[in-house]
């Protein structure tokens, strides 16, 4: 019956119906209209899918945690611990069960601690000139051995740890698109002082037997010098930001290794990214949380497929910085909103890596954006800047824990992002970091036939969003003294989720 009705419907176009129009686009029209209504019969039989055009684009934040009820705009991870896999099949067969859950293309896996032995395998420790652990008396007066910085051991057994796993989970048909890390123990300065500290040990002791270390003469050629003193009195010269260079560059490589390759071995298209490897080209001059000049000798890498960076809203001693050469920063929501933004447009412009930021929970209270709509605007700006997903840290063991209304909040926010840009390609029109004395943040993006921008304005005092608008449409605002208008484009009214920006939306002409 459906495809008789198709043939009478495209008899009916080309006698009658559209006959009266052009000729030259009554072909093109007739032909659209069966070939759709080709497609909805197949589709309506079954031998076809529906058409994926009809579904709408979809942003996804993966969460460290699992969410209450259903949220559709966020797939929590599924968490692999070393401790379940003494019972290896049971653990394979509940991370099928969780990954089959999530949405095709979005089933991720998160590798708590499998991976952790290979920066604390007792086989690649300091040693000393005799080839004996090198070590301190600790605060118990026992000998603690020094962590080390060669890793041969240590990488061998994480991959064997990996590639069994891995390659049991794919053989039991096991699907997987995106695996996370969280691997932080980057052998830099402030890693081995919180490490000397737990061990109740000297730190100049600890550099002392790295430099004793007989394996030490190859990397004090990378480093460019042999006396590592200076390195722990990081005030006194830029010895620290080499030794640090180094130590990222040996980690990020060291992770590839040992970690990625099996993995990808199994499932040769997974992405996979981790905590704290990204770029920053050098001259962006970019200064770290706490005012370092970090990427002085380093641009940055990656591990797997993706760099990641959090952009939780914080400001350390960076606010103390004169960031645009002039003034001192200042502490501020606004700042740590710009701040944060900045971040995340420098590993864009740094690298054509793609990228998983991490955000915070609304509520972290280390966060300065936690009591504000700055906190929803930063979501927007990341999403703009170009990102596939978002990671969302969620935590349910911090004071205050992440709650069902954040989660929810970070849902519905991702979804307002998607339902302004709708579906189509999607691309970035970010070129430069934000002016640092700026009254104001704007990002575009082309998406589809049409181009998108968020634009935040600094609101100090009783100053409204309202108050800033001198006209909707061509878009024209008056902000820090300024007259702002965007040619061709116009604000689109949305009560959305956040009472601090405008949209703005300028549509092709044909």
């Amino acid at each position: 019956m459906v495809s008789c009705l198709i043939v009478r419907l495209w008899f009916q176009a080309d006698n009658g119906v559209i006959s009266k129009r052009n000729k030259a686009r009554r072909s093109g029209r007739a032909d659209a209209l069966v070939a759709s209504l080709i497609i909805a019969w197949l589709s309506w039989a079954g031998w076809v899918p529906a058409a994926s055009a009809a579904a709408p684009q979809r942003t996804y934040a993966y969460s460290w945690r699992p969410v209450a009820g259903t949220l559709e705009n966020i797939v929590p991870f599924h968490w692999l611990r070393w401790s379940a896999m003494a019972r290896m099949d049971a653990a394979i067969k509940d991370a099928i069960a969780a990954t089959r859950a999530m949405p095709r293309g979005h089933r991720v896996l998160f590798s708590w601690d499998m991976h952790r032995i290979m920066a604390y395998h007792s086989g690649d420790a300091v040693r000393d000139t005799n080839g004996k652990v090198a070590g301190c008396m600790n605060k118990d007066g026992r000998k603690s051995p020094y962590h080390g910085l060669w890793w041969d051991q240590g990488r061998r057994a994480a991959r064997e740890r990996f590639s069994q796993f891995f390659t049991r989970y794919a053989a039991a048909g096991g699907d997987l698109d995106v695996l996370i890390l969280d691997f932080e123990d980057v052998p830099i300065t402030w890693y081995l002082n919180q490490h000397a500290q737990r061990l109740g040990c000297d730190l100049d002791d600890y550099f002392a037997a790295i430099q004793n270390d007989p394996r030490f003469a190859a990397l004090s050629a990378e480093l460019g010098f042999t006396d590592l003193s200076p390195v722990v009195r990081w005030y006194a010269s830029d010895h620290y930001l080499r030794w640090n260079a180094a130590m990222h560059r040996r980690f990020t490589e060291d992770i590839n290794q040992a970690l990625f390759t099996p993995v990808r071995e199994a499932f040769p298209r997974v992405k996979m990214a981790n905590y704290g490897a990204y770029y920053q080209d050098p001259s962006l001059r970019l200064l770290d949380l706490n005012g370092h000049d970090a990427h002085k000798y380093f641009g940055g890498g990656h591990v797997g497929t993706h760099q990641s960076r959090e952009l939780y809203g914080w400001l350390g001693n960076v606010a103390q910085a004169k960031l645009d050469g002039v003034v001192e920063y200042g502490k501020s929501t606004f700042n740590a909103f710009r701040y944060a933004v900045n971040k995340m447009r420098a590993m864009k412009l740094s690298s054509n890596v793609p990228v998983y930021p991490w955000i915070s929970h609304k509520e972290f209270d280390e966060s300065l954006l936690s009591n504000s709509d700055l906190y929803q605007e930063l979501i927007f700006h990341i999403g703009l800047t170009g990102v596939e997903q978002f990671l969302y840290w969620n935590p349910h063991s911090v004071t205050p824990p992440a709650s069902a209304d954040s989660d929810r909040l970070v849902s519905d926010t991702l979804r307002e992002f998607d339902e302004v840009l709708g579906n189509g390609d999607r691309q970035s029109l970010m070129n430069e970091l934000a002016g640092w004395s700026d009254a104001y943040v704007v990002t575009g993006m082309r998406a589809g036939a049409r181009t998108v921008w968020r634009l935040t304005p600094r609101l100090g005092g009783e100053a409204s969003l309202a108050a800033l608008l001198v006209s909707p449409d061509p878009a024209t605002f008056r902000i820090g003294g300024k007259l702002i208008t965007v040619p061709g484009a116009r604000v689109l009214p949305r009560a959305g989720v956040s009472a601090h920006g405008f949209w703005l939306v300028a549509e092709d002409v044909d």
